[in-house]
């Protein structure tokens, strides 16, 4: 079973479209890292800056699940909004 073969890809979303992720998820919801990574261990899907732990984002724009980050172009693009 292959979801990607039926929606639009993540090289469908034009970037230029898209927040960095420390202006959208990380601004609203500052704790967001922290919490994942209290919650799940996922250390590869953090990183810290000036001491603060923040979402690893590829391309500064997707926050990528570990089960794509071996190949996030082939995934399933979810965005959201506040």
């Amino acid at each position: 079973f292959n979801p990607a073969l039926y929606t639009a890809r993540v090289s469908d979303v034009s970037l230029d479209r898209l927040l960095m992720c420390a202006e959208s998820t990380m601004s609203y919801v500052p704790e967001a890292a922290s919490e994942y990574l209290a919650a799940t261990g996922d250390n590869d899907g953090v990183k810290t800056e000036s001491g603060n732990t923040v979402l690893d984002c590829w391309q500064d724009k997707w926050w990528v699940a570990p089960a794509c980050r071996a190949n996030p172009s082939g995934c399933i693009p979810c965005i959201t909004s506040k």
